[in-house]
């Protein structure tokens, strides 16, 4: 009985808590997870697991043991965020410990009497601590879901968390380390210990829920906030549709007079002047066409008028964007990342009184990253830092929000944007 005792609640309970934590973790962080990573942290903790058995550790250094165990595997072997890992490791100890607490503290009201346990009660014991971790996995689906059913975007806000669970998680080391003995006269204590981990659940429930609808707020003000640059730049809109009708009419109404040049040009064997012509037609056609075709109607339709704006302040244009047509990302948000990043260079080059005058734009996804670049020229004299403003915040936002970052190079003649996104196609949050 004692080898099916430790096959059941030593390796069987105890691995599926590994691996719905580690399953908790990479779902939070947006962390890609592989069949070796459930492998190596479940042997982990069954180290650890087994080293708190024999040395007979107190529960609250077992339980710091496994908050920096589980910390040191998102840092060191998913390459997480220090500070996405810290506060997602106590999230996870917290709720295990809290729904662990509540289903042995039920135990000890039941089993509290000290009468010897039969076959049947221990079966019922299994039962109880079995439906404990199932409980454990439950409560994670759930904050993933409370967290991600919205898309919110998970920042360093999330460190808002941090001080309120890690203040319940140490009042949960008080209730559980107290709660050891067993028998008649501890059943005022064990129905004392009920409510206050029913108090702890409903705590940690509020902190959530409050984190979610502050989240909600921060989306809104972004939302709000790329709603009236969308306003401030509708006469932009304007002003370019509005020249490229007249471009686009203008030349409607002189073909017949080009084709008759060219004809008169072709009869006469001026084959050179004929070529000289053709090429100052491409250049109008040129103007009147989309600058740039990305796949995505959306980002067509925006960068055709951004960047035919800097057409009109004669800034040289290279554009190279390829948006996947099946991908997580969202037009909203891609519209934030372009047109701010299309707006600060134009911004910039407009102020260019010499030297070339080019913006190079490029997008292309590899794999499950998604990369965007910007480079427009500069003064060499001007050395002035780069202010993040209300733009590139909203760009480092966006970026934030698939788990991606932006990077900055300032050289003496030009100036470079990239932004990077993490969008893998197997993960979806409902």
């Amino acid at each position: 009985m004692d080898f099916i005792n430790i096959l059941f609640f030593f390796c069987l309970l105890n691995g599926l808590l590994a691996l719905s934590e580690l399953y908790f973790f990479g779902t939070f962080t947006h962390v890609p997870l592989k069949k070796h990573h459930y492998v190596f942290y479940t042997a982990l903790m069954y180290i650890i697991y087994g080293l708190e058995i024999y040395v007979k550790m107190s529960f609250i250094f077992t339980t710091a043991i496994e908050v920096l165990a589980l910390f040191s595997f998102g840092c060191l072997i998913l390459r997480c965020r220090p500070w996405l890992s810290g506060i997602t490791a106590i999230l996870a100890i917290t709720i295990m410990q809290i729904i662990n607490g509540l289903f042995q503290t039920m135990t000890q009201i039941v089993y509290g009497w000290g009468v010897p346990l039969g076959n049947f009660e221990k079966l019922l014991l299994a039962a109880i601590s079995l439906t404990s971790v199932i409980s454990v996995f439950i409560a994670y689906r759930y904050t993933i879901k409370s967290f991600y059913g919205r898309k919110i975007a998970l920042t360093q806000q999330v460190l808002i968390l941090l001080l309120p669970t890690l203040f319940i998680l140490l009042i949960l080391q008080f209730i559980i380390s107290s709660s050891s003995s067993i028998g008649f006269l501890s059943q005022l204590t064990n129905a004392g210990h009920m409510i206050l981990e029913l108090s702890a659940l409903g705590c940690l429930v509020a902190v959530l829920y409050a984190y979610h609808r502050l989240l909600t707020g921060f989306e809104l003000e972004l939302k709000n906030t790329m709603l009236e640059q969308q306003a401030a730049s509708q006469q932009d809109y304007i002003d370019e549709l509005k020249y490229r009708y007249e471009q686009t009419r203008s030349f409607r109404h002189d073909i017949k007079n080009h084709w008759t040049i060219l004809e008169n040009l072709i009869q006469k064997e001026e084959l050179i002047k004929a070529q000289e012509y053709l090429g100052k037609l491409k250049d109008v056609t040129d103007k009147t066409s989309f600058p740039c075709s990305t796949g995505n109607t959306v980002i067509d339709m925006l960068l055709s008028s951004k960047l035919g704006l800097a057409a009109q302040k004669e800034i040289h244009v290279d554009c190279t964007v390829k948006i996947p047509a099946k991908s997580s990302l969202d037009d909203l948000d891609l519209c934030i990342v372009f047109s701010n990043a299309v707006d600060n260079a134009i911004n910039a080059l407009s102020t260019l009184t010499e030297g070339n005058k080019y913006l190079l734009l490029s997008a292309m996804q590899k794999g499950s990253f998604f990369m965007i670049e910007a480079e427009n020229s500069r003064c060499m004299k001007d050395s002035s830092p780069i202010v993040f403003g209300i733009g590139l915040n909203n760009i480092k936002a966006v970026a934030q929000k698939y788990n991606g970052t932006i990077s900055i190079e300032d050289g003496p003649d030009f100036f470079r944007l990239n932004v990077l996104f993490l969008i893998p196609q197997h993960q979806t949050y409902h």
